[in-house]
């Protein structure tokens, strides 16, 4: 019994824990899990596309780590903009509320 239920929180946990990708050139987040973490190791300009329909609360990380990104708000806003844009080595941390109506920056 205790085995099934460890079980069932090891998989509970998996579906809300961040889930780390690492994206070489553009990449669509899919907004599947609770909070997604992009890593980008692009070595030329890229962007990082949020989802159409956000769940309410939401959580992205995007992180530049060699060149620039462009992280686009696909129809929502991200802090009053449809996109934002991150050099090499900037981060961003963003939520979405279906309240405001838009990502905003944590």
């Amino acid at each position: 019994m205790l085995v099934q239920i460890r079980e069932s929180l090891v998989d509970i946990w998996a579906v809300v824990s961040p889930a780390p990708i690492t994206a070489s050139g553009d990449y669509e987040v899919t907004g599947k899990v609770a909070v997604e973490t992009v890593i980008c190791t692009n070595t030329s300009a890229s962007t990082i596309t949020l989802p159409a329909q956000p769940d309410d609360l939401a959580e992205v990380v995007v992180k530049a780590t060699n060149s620039t990104v462009t992280v686009t708000g696909n129809g929502k806003t991200i802090d009053g903009s449809a996109t934002k844009i991150l050099t090499a080595y900037d981060g961003m941390h963003i939520v979405y509320t279906d309240a405001a109506g838009e990502w905003s920056i944590i």
